[in-house]
């Protein structure tokens, strides 16, 4: 072999280190991406079901005078599209519900400015849909679009790397 020739392979399993090394950094990004989501989903899913349970229990709660008075501490004013309501729940869970009521305040008013649905009632039943409709379509596409769109990402990368081995003029040249 010719000093030429060996130098040219060197250069061009240079190039290929190079390639093998960007395409070793990008799938790290793309695994800590992917982890980041899915912790990011369970930490959701877990507000989520706090939040039913939430719910759970102020529908549930007893009701009559006695109970009235044994829960007054434990009972949060909130207000929702001009109204205000009165909730009970317990002392440490008050910032969420709070949070949560302006929440759907907001989007009963984003309903009710579209001037599409009229009626309160109408409007909580829209916000309602809605709320529970992105909610249900984040639970189910974090798995499918992180692991799908990393997959389509990897197999994009490596039909790139068999591609640059099978045409690229620089790697195959000798």
């Amino acid at each position: 072999m010719e000093d030429t020739d060996l130098q040219a392979l060197m250069a061009r399993l240079e190039l290929l280190i190079t390639r093998v090394e960007q395409l070793k950094s990008q799938n790290g990004l793309l695994l800590a991406q992917e982890k980041t989501w899915r912790e990011e989903r369970a930490h959701l899913i877990e507000k989520n079901e706090i939040a039913r349970r939430k719910v759970e229990s102020m529908i549930f709660a007893p009701q009559g005078p006695g109970a009235r008075l044994m829960s007054s501490s434990n009972s949060v004013t909130v207000q929702i599209l001009d109204k205000e309501y009165s909730i009970i729940c317990p002392q440490e869970e008050r910032s969420n519900l709070v949070s949560a009521a302006r929440y759907l305040d907001g989007k009963m008013r984003e309903i009710r400015s579209s001037g599409k649905v009229i009626g309160a009632d109408r409007i909580a039943v829209m916000a309602a849909l809605n709320i529970t409709h992105d909610l249900l379509h984040k639970e189910e596409r974090p798995d499918v679009q992180a692991s799908g769109s990393t997959r389509e990402q990897v197999r994009d990368l490596l039909d790139r790397v068999d591609l640059v081995l099978s045409t690229d003029p620089d790697v195959t040249k000798g």
